[in-house]
């Protein structure tokens, strides 16, 4: 059986993206099935020559897809061969040789506005029978984003009641299925279409759902170089100030208050839970966030080795600094700076020889090393707050917060049904949670979590005995 795609690139088109990443996908399912994978195309150094099918087609995109067809249809070489016409954002899921079409052509027909009939996936036991309906299509075809779809109905429409065409139609589930999120599971799909904004998460979709390729990766490396950071432990080392060391469970709880965007929608609960005498933990920018609305936290945290987060510091709080904290942090809080060590056995802090500190761990950023420092310091009750480890209305925080380059690329990340904008450190943060949170509550920690975004949306996914979310304790 032949797979047949179309692949003309066109970069003036206003539609226009490299396809190739997907070809590659479709290639490759239909390798997994046994069939031949055949590019219909005009440029065959975009798609390779193993797979290419080279016409001489119209500039119109809209054209080209109906011309190219047409040839390949009108072939005498294929003129026997079962074939399947996708598109080229399409993979397959199950091997189409195992339907039988009663008839001249199997079309997929939907629930669609401007078309009943998808062109994502046609079915063509013999194509010689087919081929002058894709030739009168062509003949009216206009140059309009889906012409070629309309055209085509049409023309099937007119050969089926005029010449008695047969015609098999086939529902789009599962013969032309486009799933709806990335988690949705359509591997009882034929063809499974990525059209319109799924193509951003196909490679994902393919890697986990039907072992296709590879996926996507997404690396986060640490903002400051091992040797700055090294330096910084061995300056601050020196320092005659409190140490954080492991102290004896208690029956405290601890809210610790990240900068998400969402944390201004719980201003009530903290300011509640700090009148009824918890422990109110400030990371970073939410200290100064919630001073200027009249809540004190009882601590600050700063994780981050960079001289630029000394601007967090700001009176009242006692100030819990790692270690690798740039020394001019320490300077800007003061007395009232307590250090404590970032790391772990595998992986310790450059201490001076004969150190015997204890280490806190957690992930690479202050909102999940935040909540191993309140274990160290013998809380067994946390309540987390904006910690939404996704933007809102294109805003990463609560309040205005500068940042790098690096820092300002947005990945896309979708949990369950719903779609998020992240920074890559803060996705890197959320993907991280479940297994941290499952290892603090398997040590004795009982969490809640608050407010909204991808990390309470991946929270409310855990199974209720592992995490509370979104219930004040």
């Amino acid at each position: 059986m032949n797979i047949v795609s179309f692949y003309a690139p066109r970069p003036e088109h206003p539609f226009f993206q490299d396809y190739r990443p997907f070809l590659a996908l479709l290639r490759a399912s239909c390798e997994r099935f046994g069939h031949n994978h055949l590019v219909l195309t005009d440029d065959p150094m975009e798609v390779g020559s193993e797979d290419a099918y080279v016409v001489d087609l119209p500039r119109p995109l809209m054209k080209a897809v109906l011309a190219a067809q047409y040839a390949y249809l009108a072939d005498p070489a294929m003129a026997d061969v079962p074939t399947v016409l996708v598109g080229a954002d399409c993979v397959l899921a199950n091997d189409p040789a195992a339907l039988r079409v009663e008839g001249d052509i199997g079309i997929t027909i939907g629930d669609f506005a401007d078309c009943p009939m998808n062109t994502g996936a046609i079915y063509i036991p013999r194509p010689a029978a087919v081929a002058q309906v894709w030739a009168e299509a062509l003949a009216h075809a206009g140059e309009d984003w889906g012409d070629d779809q309309t055209s085509l109905h049409l023309a099937i429409s007119i050969a089926a009641s005029r010449r008695g065409l047969r015609v098999h139609e086939l529902p789009v589930d599962p013969y032309n299925l486009a799933p709806d999120t990335p988690g949705d599971d359509c591997r009882r799909g034929v063809v499974l279409h990525f059209r319109g904004a799924r193509k951003r998460w196909m490679a994902d979709y393919c890697h986990k759902w039907l072992g296709l390729g590879v996926g996507c990766t997404l690396t986060v490396v640490p903002n400051s170089t091992d040797a700055a950071i090294g330096d910084n432990v061995r300056r601050n080392a020196t320092r005659a100030i409190p140490v954080i060391g492991i102290r004896d469970p208690h029956d405290g709880h601890a809210a610790l208050i990240g900068g998400g965007p969402s944390l201004a929608s719980c201003l009530v609960e903290i300011r509640w839970r700090k009148e009824h005498g918890q422990t109110i933990f400030a990371l970073n920018g939410a200290a100064r966030w919630l001073i200027e609305r009249g809540i004190e936290p009882d601590y600050g945290v700063i994780l981050d080795p960079r001289a630029s987060n000394a601007k967090f510091i700001v009176p009242g709080p006692a100030w819990l600094l790692a270690s690798q904290c740039d020394p001019s942090v320490f300077d800007a809080a003061g007395d009232s700076a307590s250090m404590w060590h970032f790391g772990s056995h595998d992986a310790p802090p450059p201490l001076p020889p004969g150190s015997n500190a204890d280490l806190v761990s957690g992930g690479l950023t202050v909102g999940l090393t935040a909540m191993g420092l309140a274990y160290v310091m013998g809380f067994r009750k946390l309540h987390l707050y904006g910690y939404d480890s996704s933007d809102s209305d294109a805003q990463a925080h609560a309040y205005a917060q500068s940042e790098t380059t690096a820092e300002e690329h947005r990945v896309e990340v979708w949990c369950g049904a719903r779609r998020f904008s992240a920074s890559a450190g803060m996705y890197a943060q959320a993907a991280a949670f479940e297994e941290w949170a499952n290892t603090l509550t398997a040590a004795g920690v009982m969490m809640t979590v608050h407010g909204d975004g991808l990390l309470p949306q991946i929270a409310r996914h855990m199974h209720a005995a592992t995490l509370i979310g979104e219930q004040a304790a």
